[in-house]
């Protein structure tokens, strides 16, 4: 209800009834009730924090509180990162002679024995148990460790026979490897790409180095090779540049290609009378080889088996070579002399580098300079006084 201040008359309504005067705009925004003012400070104290103590004044922050808190924050956290971090990744060590244990291997049993088939653990020292559960580990299978660059060192149990393919390829921090005189197999590429393997001695059940076996083990200074091995595959020893010496065993009757190939720190090599061929490739590279021994029984010599010998200066080719591939000494810088000790060999050109001058016996100079030439294949040839 208003009054209307131009005619006097109450109305309810925003305009007059008598004579149309509207309302006045104050009597919109009338102050509310005392009562209503109070209860809205009320609410709005009670939801205000409270800082004040019993007497009205102020509480200031307790530190004490606060820095308990934070010690206690940075405990869980430290707590957190010793539980999900640093504790998985403490190595666990064995005692001398104790094996690793079997949770660490993935294997499966057939026929009563067990088979590897892979490492899932975190050891640096791996010794492969002899028995899981009842079952005797008997064979580690392809690629069981394969990649696995946590291993040092490697011992494998006397109940092992066989190393499957690329068992242990690219275990890069590998340096030492026990293998037993039970193991009669290793696999292609069992070894390949270890590139930390200081030293191997082979058992004397092995028979055969199958290909590509130490390919590539750059830090292999040392591999003893039982008389028992009669062939060595392709790439057995490709780039192992750490190698100095090698004796090949005296039953050794085949050698694959590219064999030695890049052992560049190779001084010399006596290859065993047993052997009839030497291989594509088989010292290409070895750039350090200054003494090379071919035996009577060598019929042909295979294209590069000596190129880039730089360090080679001499080399006798016996009477019982018929066939030498080209290039065999090509690119032989150092080369300065070749002895042939019997009848000139079926060549393709450039055999053997320009700078190099061919010696042979006067018992076969009618097949040499039948007319009296001076050179053979591009070569300088000459007689032996």
């Amino acid at each position: 209800m208003w009054k209307c201040n131009k005619c006097g008359e109450q109305n309810n309504d925003k305009v007059c009834l008598k004579c149309g005067n509207p309302q006045p705009v104050e009597t919109e925004n009338r102050q509310q009730p005392v009562e209503t003012v109070k209860e809205q400070h009320s609410a709005e104290a009670a939801a205000e924090p409270q800082h004040k103590n019993q007497n009205g004044v102020k509480k200031k922050p307790n530190k004490k509180v606060i820095t308990i808190v934070a010690i206690v924050a940075a405990l869980v956290v430290i707590a957190a990162v010793v539980i999900l971090v640093i504790i998985p990744n403490i190595e666990p060590q064995l005692a001398e002679g104790e094996f690793s244990p079997a949770e660490d291997f993935e294997y499966r049993i057939y026929a009563g024995e067990a088979e590897i088939n892979g490492y899932v653990g975190r050891a640096s020292v791996v010794r492969i148990p002899e028995k899981i559960d009842v079952y005797p580990v008997t064979s580690i299978s392809n690629y069981a460790f394969h990649g696995k660059d946590t291993i040092k060192e490697l011992v494998i149990p006397e109940s092992v026979v066989s190393i499957g393919n690329s068992a242990f390829y690219g275990c890069t921090s590998l340096t030492t490897v026990t293998i037993p005189a039970s193991v009669t197999n290793i696999g292609s590429s069992a070894f390949s790409n270890c590139s930390s393997l200081i030293a191997v001695t082979l058992p004397e059940g092995i028979t055969s180095i199958n290909d590509s076996t130490f390919y590539d083990c750059s830090s292999l200074a040392e591999i003893v090779i039982p008389e028992s091995v009669t062939s060595i595959g392709n790439s057995v020893f490709y780039g192992c540049g750490s190698l100095t010496a090698v004796t090949l065993p005296e039953g050794l009757t085949s050698m694959g290609e590219v064999v030695f190939y890049d052992c560049s720190s190779l001084t010399a090599i006596t290859i065993p009378n047993s052997i009839t061929s030497i291989s594509r490739g088989a010292f290409s590279g070895c750039t350090s080889l200054t003494q090379v021994t071919i035996p009577a029984s060598v019929t042909t010599i295979g294209s590069r088996a000596f190129a880039e010998c730089n360090s080679l200066n001499t080399i006798t080719i016996p009477a019982s070579v018929t066939e030498i591939g080209e290039w065999a000494l090509f690119e032989c810088n150092s080369l300065i002399s070749v002895t042939f000790e019997g009848a000139p060999p079926t060549a393709d050109s450039g055999v053997i580098t320009r700078n190099a001058k061919i010696y042979y016996p006067a018992a076969y100079a009618h097949l040499w300079a039948p007319n009296g030439e001076t050179e053979w294949n591009g070569n300088k040839i000459e007689q032996l006084g």
